[in-house]
């Protein structure tokens, strides 16, 4: 069974621990604390395909508005492909 976020939109995710790490980078990004991209990482640590996740790290990434970004959008990018 997948699990559902906060919002009610299935993941594709069957890992609790996963799942709470994800919505943990999410309240941390919408209030400015903590490292989103370190709980993100644990997340996907958790659960290596978690595609959201995946998605998530690379959106920050982008967020982040920094050339020196685009390593970890591809790597992101080429992880959701192999999923």
């Amino acid at each position: 069974m997948k699990l559902t976020d906060s919002r009610g939109l299935l993941l594709g995710t069957r890992s609790l621990v996963a799942l709470e790490k994800y919505e943990q980078a999410t309240r941390e990004v919408l209030s400015y604390s903590g490292n989103p991209l370190a709980t993100i990482d644990e997340a996907l640590a958790e659960e290596p395909d978690f595609a959201a996740a995946h998605a998530f790290k690379a959106d920050l990434a982008v967020m982040s508005s920094e050339r020196g970004a685009l390593p970890l959008i591809r790597e992101s990018l080429a992880a959701l492909e192999r999923l």
